[in-house]
């Protein structure tokens, strides 16, 4: 592996490094030896006698058997608070593989202790071994490290003893190029979603590994081909401690295959968000749908620029979404109550970020449609039709305004709709806010529309208006104001 955040090996086997059953939490920072001490389940009677200053320690999570509810305070949190205040620097936790574990919440926070689960079989021959004699461990890690590995078997799957270390050709890779968030620090996690028969879940429970990430940042990340459905999670907590969550769903990777991600790039809008994986086979519930005669809405997210990825936020105070038949509000998210006819209905979703105080850019942002709906036997998706906005843009979501910005427009339709191609797309700009719009030329491509801007100003942001129309009649106008700021600094474009 090309230099791993958190390797941990033996004294006495300094080549042969523990295997990881995740690499989970990994902001640990420097190089730190000592005896590893066996703290059971870190309960009082465990810790009773015990000097953890500066201690690495093995910790055996408390399980418990299908149906039961994880014992109170028995998570994994909730045990890393403890023996951090004990004085310990850094946690091995013992994967178990027979029976559920609780994580908890707040276990990545940055303060938090660092963590690393280990390989079920190693970590309980560890806790033999030091019960008759004392046994050093190396940890070594680095936060600023510009590759990240996550790795699990999954459930009652162990690591082969002889697979020390993954191979890089058993990874998929990810070019993650994190765009300024909310926060000038955050971390990111990708779960890995296994599906199993006889699970209590459909996908046999998850595991989620996390590290640090200091905003905005760019490094590859390496994803093991495992079998798992694979989720990508960002969450950044602004000053004010509001906080967003950046959300991308990779479904199965394959050793070899290339993605590239862009958590928190400008501009978001208010859509109808990618489904993430049902919970359980044949069960779907849509982001804006219709059963029979209700129209359900659940548009709490915004869409990045390409509309495979959404940012779930604590701005729910400053949403409002509405429903429109013949100009009267007959409905708000959640559901509405209609009639068997075919009708035209107006939605609208509005997000002030700005009133949060989350970011710089996509301070305002409104996606307004225009659709047909009526009595359907079966739930079915809304036909919501959607641009994605697309357009070359520095880590802190700022474009040279020297050069003329292209604006990649990317039409599309609500997950689970069908996809009606587009008769028409308009695009505008604005340099006050809203206050006055321009009209530019949009060009029809293969799969996209294409826009070219050049705002003609020397400083400040530029808003974005683009309205489309789908062959069967259903529109959407997005307006995102300060999509993205000017610069006159040479920067890296993405």
């Amino acid at each position: 592996m090309a230099a791993p955040p958190l390797k941990i090996t033996r004294a006495d086997r300094p080549d042969t490094p523990l295997p990881l059953s995740q690499a989970t939490n990994t902001h640990y920072q420097g190089d730190y030896r000592g005896a590893l001490i066996d703290v059971g389940h870190a309960d009082a009677a465990d810790l009773a006698g015990k000097d953890l200053r500066g201690a690495i320690v093995l910790l055996h999570p408390t399980i418990f058997s299908d149906g039961e509810n994880p014992p109170p305070g028995s998570s994994v949190t909730e045990r890393m608070t403890v023996l951090k205040k004990a004085g310990a620097a850094l946690a091995l936790v013992i994967q178990s593989t027979q029976r559920y574990w609780s994580w908890g919440e707040g276990l990545w926070n940055a303060d938090a202790l660092p963590v690393a689960v280990i390989d079920e079989s190693a970590g309980e021959a560890l806790a033999k071994e030091i019960a008759t004699h004392p046994v050093r461990i190396r940890a070594t890690g680095t936060v600023s490290s510009p590759y990240a590995y996550y790795t699990t078997n999954g459930p009652r799957k162990s690591i082969p003893a002889q697979q020390q270390v993954v191979r890089q050709q058993q990874f998929a890779t990810v070019q993650a190029d994190y765009h300024q968030g909310p926060a000038a620090d955050g971390y990111a996690c990708r779960y890995a979603h296994f599906i199993e028969p006889g699970y209590p879940y459909a996908y046999g429970g998850y595991f989620p590994s996390c590290t640090l990430i200091g905003y905005p940042a760019s490094r590859t990340e390496f994803l093991q081909d495992n079998g798992a459905r694979w989720q990508f999670r960002a969450p950044a907590t602004a000053p004010n401690l509001a906080r967003e969550t950046f959300y991308q769903n990779e479904g199965v990777l394959k050793a070899g295959q290339r993605l590239t991600e862009a958590p928190f790039k400008a501009p978001l809008l208010p859509c109808a968000a990618p489904l993430e994986p049902p919970l359980a086979p044949g069960l779907t519930t849509y982001t804006a749908g219709r059963t029979g005669d209700q129209i359900t809405m659940s548009l709490t997210n915004l869409c990045g620029p390409k509309l495979d990825s959404f940012v779930f936020s604590d701005w729910e105070d400053h949403l409002n979404v509405a429903l429109y038949l013949d100009g009267e509000q007959i409905g708000t998210d959640g559901n509405a109550g209609v009639d068997s006819a075919d009708h035209v209905y107006r939605l609208v979703a509005e997000v002030d970020r700005d009133a949060a105080g989350l970011s710089k850019t996509s301070t305002h942002s409104k996606t307004e449609w225009t659709f047909h709906s009526a009595h359907t036997d079966e739930e079915s998706a809304l036909p919501l039709p959607q641009i994605g906005i697309d357009l070359p843009l520095g880590p802190d979501n700022y474009a040279l305004r020297s050069q003329r910005q292209v604006v990649r427009l990317l039409p599309g339709h609500q997950q689970g709709a069908k996809d009606v191609p587009f008769t028409s797309v308009t695009a505008s700009y604005s340099t006050d806010d809203g206050t006055t719009w321009h009209d530019v030329p949009v060009r029809h491509g293969n799969d996209d529309w294409e826009a070219t801007i050049q705002p003609g100003v020397d400083n400040g942001f530029v808003s974005l208006r683009v309205s489309g129309t789908d062959k069967s009649g259903n529109s959407v106008t997005e307006t995102v104001t300060r999509a993205y700021g000017l610069t006159g600094s040479k920067t890296d474009q993405r």
